[in-house]
């Protein structure tokens, strides 16, 4: 698997992502909602569509299954952005783009993402939960989530939090 998980975007993005790019804005909604929030949304947008690939907006949750499989079968590689980590994963989980994702990515096109994008990527995010809620999370004591990699990580030395898998 090819996969960049970072806080936020990384210097390295250009090399992970490759042609056709899937950028996947479900977790902004809630910010592009909001004038004040939205320009984190749009600069976001900005920095991955600078890098000069290709890109293909996708908000699954609006999307049918069968238009969110042909995207993902004419794309080369996936940007999941930041936000809000349980509205993404809801609209990923409700509209099945989820197992679609996984599947794309167990088969090497690459995956990157920034904050909610690279939470939802773990095993459990459950570890989020209090960041979101100031306790731990509601709902089953596992939230499960794409399961690409085996832990939410973050080291002091890494830049920007990143995760190489």
């Amino acid at each position: 698997m090819h996969l960049l998980l970072t806080s936020m975007l990384h210097p390295k993005m250009s090399k992970v992502l490759t042609g056709k790019v899937v950028y996947i804005g479900d977790a902004a909604r809630t910010l592009l909602e909001s004038p004040g929030r939205r320009k984190h949304a749009d600069w976001e947008h900005e920095q991955v569509e600078q890098l000069g690939f290709e890109m293909v907006d996708l908000m699954v949750a609006t999307t049918p299954l069968e238009q969110i499989s042909d995207v993902l079968d004419h794309a080369d590689s996936i940007y999941m952005a930041s936000g809000e980590t349980f509205d993404l994963l809801n609209a990923l989980k409700t509209s099945g783009a989820d197992q679609l994702i996984i599947n794309k990515v167990r088969e090497g096109m690459p995956y990157v993402s920034s904050s909610a994008g690279s939470v939802v990527a773990s095993p459990s995010i459950d570890p989020i939960g209090v960041m979101e809620f100031g306790q731990p999370c509601p709902g089953p004591p596992r939230l499960h989530r794409l399961g690409l990699h085996r832990q939410v990580h973050h080291s002091s030395r890494a830049r920007h939090g990143v995760i190489w898998s």
